[in-house]
This record gives structure tokens, sequence and C-alpha cells, in this order.
């Protein structure tokens, strides 16, 4: 008897990394999911080779004030990239606040619920608004 697949998929483990066995670790299950949400909103335009749409294409918002207008159009690019890449999420939100530490990350908070499940699922992220990446 073969084990059933996982109807959440199964993918590379991000950020990509050596199992324990030598072998590319993978993730399943929720895990994936948070990683591709992850890969899409940390994804630049035409980043992605032969998907030239693929991503929220955030790196548009480096050196732009890391404030509440900044942060209404990153959390629209980000829904919008979400709703277009990954149909295993409905949305629930995208919330984005200034680090109290470090006045250049943006911390985002992406709330999604599991298609198949209803579950609820919480991406955190944080994206650098000045040069050094992300």
């Amino acid at each position: 008897m073969t084990a059933r697949a996982d109807p959440l998929g199964l993918g590379l483990a991000f950020p990509l990394r050596v199992d324990a066995l030598g072998g590319l670790a993978t993730a399943t299950g929720e895990a994936h999911v948070a990683q591709s949400i992850a890969l899409i909103v940390l994804t630049a335009a035409g980043e992605r080779v032969g998907l030239p749409r693929f991503g929220a294409g955030l790196d548009r918002f480096l050196m732009e004030p890391n404030a509440a207008g900044t942060h209404a159009r990153m959390a629209e690019a980000i829904k919008t990239a979400i709703a277009r890449e990954e149909p295993r999420v409905t949305q629930e939100g995208v919330t984005i606040t200034t680090d109290s530490e470090d006045a250049a990350l943006a911390l985002v908070t992406v709330r999604t619920r599991l298609v198949t499940s209803g579950a609820p699922l919480e991406t955190a992220l944080r994206v650098r608004l000045v040069p050094g990446g992300f």
C-alpha cells in the first residue's frame, strides 16, 4: 500500500538546505504552504525565470518611508500576488508594522486559511526597506 499524497503538496524547503541524509530538505503540509507564501512575498517581479509575474515585487518599495502609506501599498501588492499565485489558501489579511528595534525593517504578517481544512495559517516575515537585501 502506498501512502496518500499530502493534499497541500511537497516541495523543496525554503530556505534551501540539506537534510540529515545529505539530500535537499523538503516541506509538506502547512509548512510547504507557509514557505510558498514567503517565496511569493519575498520574490521581486521578473526574478523567477519563466514566471515574470510571480512574486509581490516588494523591491519596488526599497528606499520608501517605512510608514503607513508604504505599508498599505505593500499589503495590496502582497494580497494581489497571493491571490494570483497561491490557490491553497483564502486570505484573511496582511498586517505590516515598523520593527521597533530597526526602523529599516517592515514586519509583515500574512493571515490565511487553508482551503482544504479551514485551518488558520499565519506567515511572518521581515522585509528590509533600505539597500542590503531582504
